[in-house]
């Protein structure tokens, strides 16, 4: 049964209900990243303050500035949302932080030599991984499925990263209509912003609570 993550939440009054359903929130923190979930400082405390013991956070960034503010704000996990930075790995990790980093695709089918290339990198930090992520870079369309990636493209990830022992996440467009499509895959996290969203950065409690029974069973969370 794969893990779930809530990326971009910008709301606090809605942390203690999302930790029903998610085992890691997303926050976006690095100025280096342009989005309309990007928080302000004060609120990304708040949020963290208001997740401990309950749900693990993860700091999205694309930049050491970005690492730093993460290990300021003491979040479980670090995810390196930019082209893989062994540098920045490195920075992570000498702050004390787990890392996740992301392998962004530019086109709807990657390579496995690509894909295998990635995660022979990564697997030089085996120890400091919390999970690696495959996701459609921002200008990607997304195809007839609503995902930004062809499946193919999914689950040769998927393999490739247990053959590394890295746990493999996807993201990319999922929602509550495609997400089974994922679920066919050995994944460890399936990651999700906008597809629970009413409008970007507002979550949909209704839709993650639907979305998280689709990964995890009929019955999640109705207790």
């Amino acid at each position: 049964m794969p893990l779930l993550k809530i990326c971009g939440v910008t709301e606090i009054e809605k942390v203690q209900e999302l930790s029903r359903y998610a085992d890691y929130i997303g926050l976006i923190v690095d100025p280096a990243i342009s989005s309309p979930r990007r928080l302000s400082v004060e609120n990304a405390e708040k949020i963290v303050s208001a997740a401990k013991n309950r749900v693990k956070t993860v700091a999205v960034v694309a930049s050491l500035k970005g690492v730093d503010l993460a290990a300021m704000l003491g979040v479980d996990v670090v995810q390196l949302h930019c082209d893989l930075d062994e540098d920045l790995i490195k920075q992570a990790v000498r702050r004390g932080l787990r890392v996740a980093p992301v392998l962004v695709a530019r086109d709807h089918v990657v390579s496995e030599e690509l894909i295998r290339d990635f995660l022979e990198r990564v697997s030089n930090y085996l120890r400091y991984v919390e999970y690696v992520l495959i996701d459609g870079s921002k200008t990607l369309r997304p195809l007839e499925t609503g995902l930004k990636l062809d499946l193919r493209t999914y689950r040769a990830f998927v393999e490739l990263c247990r053959r590394y022992r890295l746990n493999p996440a996807v993201a990319g467009g999922v929602n509550v209509y495609n997400v089974e499509l994922l679920l066919k895959l050995d994944l460890h996290v399936v990651d999700v912003s906008s597809g629970v969203e009413s409008r970007p950065g507002i979550k949909d409690l209704s839709l993650v609570a639907e979305l998280a029974r689709k990964v995890r069973g009929s019955s999640y969370g109705s207790n």
